[in-house]
């Protein structure tokens, strides 16, 4: 960065719209973990590849990182309605 420039994010977004992309952004990576988690369970995708234990492993850490993400989301929310 030049130091004789002095931009940054925040001058061109407001946190407000900030939190708005962080909601929207959060709330695709939570679709996309359930998702994903949802069909490793229920279906016989990737079962070549990704079988028995680490399948189920690597389900239920999707399922809690979605569980977290929603979490994480409800709070920025829950502050956004705050302000």
């Amino acid at each position: 960065m030049n130091p004789r420039l002095k931009i940054s994010l925040g001058d061109f977004f407001e946190p407000k719209e900030m939190k708005i992309v962080n909601l929207s952004i959060a709330s695709v990576s939570i679709i996309i973990c359930l998702s994903f988690a949802y069909f490793l369970i229920f279906t016989d995708f990737k079962s070549d590849v990704i079988y028995g234990t680490k399948r189920i492993v690597l389900s239920v850490i999707f399922i809690l990182y979605g569980f977290f993400r929603v979490y994480r989301a409800y709070n920025l929310f829950k502050m956004n309605d705050d302000e």
